[in-house]
């Protein structure tokens, strides 16, 4: 478009020169009559070529215009379209920005709300914490008065573990008296039961590895005396019988030793005596 306006503009131009060139050579030819009417005619050829080509350039350069004008024409169309596409277009992002406003206003109240209850949550918190404060305070004076009565107690009982190890001194060495008596004691008594383990078998006629039988809780003389004759004659013999031995040697003996050692439990207290005599578990 602003190729064909320079195109007429310089068409235009072209004609304003040539108009006068033409003007001026016709005042020439006025004032002199006596030029040569050859060269008249030459400057009239050229002058007729020169229109000739002004008036094709001038309907040329009207074309031009009418085409100008078409697109023109076609361009304030298209500019008016576009001014109700943009109108549209601006009415939509006014729309759009509307929405986009009110929904930040709506972001707005409800964050001004969830900040004013958040200060009313920390009001809240706040007092709580002043009155749990004061509590502790509170806390921390009775524990303090607690632990200065404990720090006290605590230096009584030391002075009562101080006397306390005096006195377990003082226990110290009359156990260690004590422990001497009940050694001797134990010695003493030792002999005793050896002295009388050595009458009972000398009164019962027991042999040397003999063991005195009518030692265990209910074993009569009669029993000992067969169980011998078997030669069932120590705690350990005795120990170490199964059921079966028990129930064939009764049968032997003709008497009733299986189910009265059975019911007395003679083999768990010959096991008892054989440790007590010799320190070994069957």
């Amino acid at each position: 478009m602003i190729y064909l306006i320079l195109e007429m503009l310089f068409l235009l131009l072209i004609a304003a020169v040539i108009g006068a060139v033409a003007g001026w050579m016709l005042r020439g030819l006025r004032h002199n009559k006596a030029g040569d009417e050859r060269m008249a005619a030459v400057w009239s050829m050229r002058l007729s070529a020169a229109e000739a080509e002004y008036e094709a350039k001038s309907l040329a350069a009207e074309a031009a215009n009418a085409r100008l004008k078409a697109d023109l024409h076609a361009a304030q169309t298209r500019v008016g379209a576009l001014e109700g596409d943009g109108s549209k277009r601006i009415a939509e992002m006014e729309s759009v920005l509307k929405a986009q406003v009110r929904a930040a206003e709506a972001l707005a109240a409800e964050r001004t709300q969830a900040l004013e209850q958040l200060r009313i949550a920390f009001a809240s918190a706040n007092e709580e914490s002043r009155h749990r404060i004061a509590a502790a305070d509170a806390e921390a004076h009775r524990l303090a008065a607690e632990l200065e009565e404990a720090l006290q107690e605590a230096a009584r009982v030391r002075a009562e573990q101080a006397r306390l190890a005096e006195m377990e001194g003082d226990l110290a060495a009359r156990q260690s008296s004590v422990d001497e008596l009940q050694s001797r004691i134990a010695e003493l008594e030792a002999s005793l039961q050896a002295a009388a383990t050595a009458r009972s078998r000398a009164t019962r006629g027991l042999a040397a590895g003999e063991d005195d039988l009518q030692a265990i809780p209910g074993l009569g003389q009669v029993m000992a005396k067969a169980l011998r004759a078997q030669g069932i004659v120590t705690y350990r013999a005795l120990a170490l019988m199964t059921p079966e031995e028990a129930q064939r040697l009764g049968v032997t003996m003709g008497n009733t030793f299986a189910e009265r050692a059975r019911r007395d439990d003679w083999f768990a207290k010959a096991r008892d005596l054989h440790k007590q005599q010799t320190g070994e578990d069957l």
